[in-house]
């Protein structure tokens, strides 16, 4: 009997173990991101429940909330309800496409940007 309840602890420490660190780590995300199709940089910020995106001074998004997709694919929700989906390739280059809400024209095709030193 004290097997099987170790057992089950260890899988029940296993599980919680890999829900937790199944969240990827964004840092990669933060920071300034240039696109030579749309000739345009975007600054990347986290806050704590929320991220920011802005084209030098203005804010594209202010405060957009984050649904991890996959280990890859992240999709930022701005109050207004346009959708931005990153697509990460790797830790210097992502896809982005920009959605707009339902109703109003705007989606993106996607595009390359990559990362600023």
């Amino acid at each position: 009997m004290k097997k099987c309840s170790l057992i089950i602890l260890l899988t029940c420490l296993m599980v919680l173990l890999v829900a937790c660190s199944s969240r990827a780590d964004l840092t990669w995300l933060k920071g300034r991101w240039y696109s030579k199709d749309w000739q345009v940089t975007y600054t990347f910020k986290e806050t704590k429940e929320h991220w920011s995106i802005y084209n030098s001074d203005e804010a594209v998004a202010e405060s957009a909330t984050l649904k991890q997709k996959d280990i890859k694919t992240v999709e930022l929700t701005d109050t207004d309800g346009t959708h931005f989906i990153i697509e990460k390739v790797n830790d210097r280059k992502m896809y982005f496409q920009q959605v707009s809400k339902e109703g109003l024209l705007g989606t993106t095709a996607s595009v390359v940007f990559e990362k600023e030193e």
